[in-house]
């Protein structure tokens, strides 16, 4: 019996952008017919995604058009659109489409620019672009930790906004919510009192009518995070974890309460054992014992 061949789909891509006034465009209808010009010559069955309606600035995603075809890349064999620009001037978002293209094993055909994945040296551009995609993610890893090194050298917050703070032009500032600064020292008063643990304490703030930020109630994970983060309610902040100085520094917001109360020792719940364990964790990665035999010294 003769094995039907499988028809190769490919996925056409075209986007209409801004019009500006002596600037040469190519039309959505120009796009699309030298890409089915391409598809038709090399025996592809296509499918036309395209954003032509209004505006559809190549600087984002959020196109109708483009997240379709991302939503079903997985059913063509190839992507292919008339040029670079047409499928995105965000190059993170450029790269993370090629890398996704790699790993599905699916060609990606640019007419204008002469790049066609399904040839070597098509194959190497790829491969390629992955590689200073990885580059660029790290470059982008690297940027946020030096701003971030920045903005707390200058006494300025990062990150989440802790219960009983706001924050303006980027340095914290008592809330302007006097019961969330009220609930921040309680919550440090009867956990340093050892009778509660992180769950009683929030079911017993809750019953007792305290809420959270934006009127929510009171979970065991934010009781342990206002904790954890202590040293923010005493005036400082802790440098980026990535950092090589790995230390606190003096911040320029105003502390909520002394030393004293923010630094007191966990409650006991949280330094025992729990009692439903049959041994301690700290014994499970204890290294063997291992018998020192006599050295002998030859005869």
């Amino acid at each position: 019996m003769a094995q039907v061949a499988t028809v190769k789909r490919a996925a056409i891509y075209i986007r209409k952008s801004q019009v500006y006034k002596g600037v040469r465009h190519i039309s959505p209808q120009m796009q699309r017919d030298a890409c089915i010009r391409w598809c038709e010559d090399d025996g592809y069955a296509y499918e036309v995604f395209a954003d032509v309606e209004g505006r559809s600035s190549g600087g984002t995603d959020k196109r109708p058009g483009y997240q379709e075809l991302r939503r079903r890349l997985k059913e063509f064999n190839a992507v292919v659109i008339h040029s670079l620009s047409r499928l995105s001037r965000n190059k993170r978002d450029y790269f993370s489409f090629l890398e996704e293209l790699r790993k599905h094993d699916i060609d990606f055909v640019c007419i204008t620019q002469k790049i066609d994945t399904t040839t070597p040296y098509g194959r190497a551009f790829l491969g390629m672009a992955v590689v200073w995609a990885e580059l660029e993610r790290e470059l982008d890893a690297e940027r946020a930790t030096q701003t971030i090194a920045v903005k707390q050298n200058r006494g300025e917050h990062c990150g989440t906004i802790p219960l009983g703070y706001d924050r303006e032009h980027g340095v914290l500032k008592p809330a302007g919510d006097a019961r969330e600064i009220k609930l921040v020292r309680q919550i440090f008063d009867l956990y340093g009192t050892g009778q509660y643990s992180d769950v009683s304490l929030a079911r017993h703030l809750n019953v007792a009518g305290n809420r959270g930020k934006g009127g929510i109630e009171i979970s065991d994970k934010a009781i342990r995070t206002i904790l954890n983060t202590h040293d923010s309610y005493i005036g400082y902040s802790q440098r980026h974890r990535r950092s090589p100085a790995h230390a606190l520094i003096k911040s320029r917001h105003r502390p909520l309460m002394p030393d004293s109360t923010a630094k007191r020792p966990l409650a006991p719940q949280h330094t025992q054992p729990h009692p439903t364990l049959t041994r301690d964790r700290t014994t499970q990665h204890t290294a063997p014992t291992t018998t020192t035999r006599p050295r002998t010294t030859p005869s």
